[in-house]
């Protein structure tokens, strides 16, 4: 009688049930995304909410559909619990020519950076046509999606932007300005809804 090997079963079992549980479940989306359009922003009458150990308070509502030109995740910063992915969105003309594949960006320390060797593209459109945004899940499954992301993903987030204050006194700060650059010119942004191509995530 042949001798049956169990491990090769329960470890595809594993790995298939890993694999389910951290895949994010989504529904076909209705409309495609246009990156070209400009970010859309809206006073708030939100309510300040707490997750964890943070305060968040609502300083508008925002909706903007950009591509992904970077993306960064975080594990063990001050802010990791809340906003685990920091992903560099660009807009407008910025991921069509003649910018697309002339401009790079790079992420450290929730900061980006852009930079280009073509002296005929306009320096202020890229500064604010991109931003490093702080994306903050507001569920479990959109923090599986968000954690997903890559560059070259076009997307559609809606939510609110925020200021966020952890109860030992650090904070963030979120700008309510495309027009800004350095320090304090990202957006914290708590993702409600998030399409991802043509997925659609909650």
């Amino acid at each position: 009688m042949k001798r049956v090997t169990v491990w090769p079963v329960l470890l595809l079992a594993l790995v298939g049930g890993w694999w389910l549980l951290t895949r994010p479940s989504g529904e076909a989306a209705a409309e495609r995304i246009d990156p070209s359009a400009e970010p859309l922003q809206e006073a708030t009458d939100r309510a300040p909410f707490r997750v964890r150990d943070y305060r968040l308070t609502p300083k508008a509502e925002y909706d903007i559909s950009a591509v992904v030109g970077g993306t960064a995740r975080y594990r063990f910063d001050p802010f990791a619990a809340v906003a685990p992915v920091d992903a560099v969105l660009t807009w407008g003309a910025l991921p069509e020519a003649p910018y697309s594949g002339r401009v790079s960006y790079d992420q450290m320390t929730r900061f980006y950076f852009w930079s280009t060797h073509a002296g005929d593209l306009d320096l202020r459109y890229i500064a604010t046509h991109s931003a490093n945004v702080h994306l903050l899940p507001a569920t479990n499954n959109l923090r599986r999606a968000l954690l997903g992301l890559d560059a070259g993903d076009q997307v559609r987030l809606r939510g609110l932007l925020v200021d966020v204050d952890r109860d030992d006194g650090v904070w963030m700060r979120t700008s309510t300005v495309r027009t800004d650059t350095g320090a304090g010119a990202c957006e914290v942004f708590w993702v409600e809804r998030a399409q991802i191509g043509g997925t659609d995530y909650r």
